[in-house]
């Protein structure tokens, strides 16, 4: 399964590293915020792309009876929003500023790619970009929406065993003449 706490931790350290905003997540718990700009984060929208696969390997470094591990293997898509709250309205604070950071940063390798793939994610797409008039406390904020869309691979193993599968009606010949081999036995086998 996705680690959505590694993806909370990461993709809130990604907000932070390109816009130096204090980020918090929507529906968690959060102190007063006194300062003058802030982001508020998400996760939405989890849905399966595709069908997941089972995926078998041998791993001799397991002891006999679990040497053969299967996993469940999937892609997993969600949205992102990340909000951006700004009590300053000039052009280089207001929260349009913070969200363009943000959506200028998602293609780059060093900045985005490298800090996603930590949490085993990627950027898919930007969905929308919303500039939102807003009034807390009586007072009048820039507020801005960027609307992304991630990808996530979610991984789960099975109870590792020893059998790979049973063959069937197996016949065992002895071979001393080729051309006339002799039958010695018949029967079920669990090949591991």
């Amino acid at each position: 399964m996705a680690d959505w706490s590694d993806i909370r931790s990461t993709l809130a350290s990604w907000v932070s590293g390109i816009t130096g905003l204090t980020c918090y997540w929507h529906r968690r718990p959060r102190p007063a915020h006194f300062g003058d700009n802030y982001a508020i984060l998400d996760l939405t929208g989890r849905r399966t792309v595709g069908n997941d696969e089972i995926v078998t390997e041998y791993d001799d470094t397991q002891p006999a009876g679990r040497e053969i591990r299967r996993y469940q293997i999937g892609q997993r898509q969600f949205t992102f929003p990340i909000q951006i709250r700004c009590q300053r309205t000039s052009d280089d604070v207001d929260a349009m500023h913070y969200t363009s950071l943000i959506r200028d940063a998602v293609c780059l390798p060093d900045t985005t790619e490298a800090a996603l793939k930590t949490a085993d994610i990627s950027f898919a797409r930007v969905l929308a970009e919303t500039d939102l008039d807003y009034l807390l406390d009586n007072r009048n904020l820039t507020v801005a929406q960027l609307d992304l869309l991630l990808n996530a691979s979610s991984i789960r193993e099975d109870i590792p065993t020893g059998w790979v599968e049973t063959l069937d009606d197996f016949k065992f010949y002895d071979v001393v003449d080729p051309d006339v081999p002799v039958l010695i036995w018949t029967g079920d086998i669990d090949v591991g």
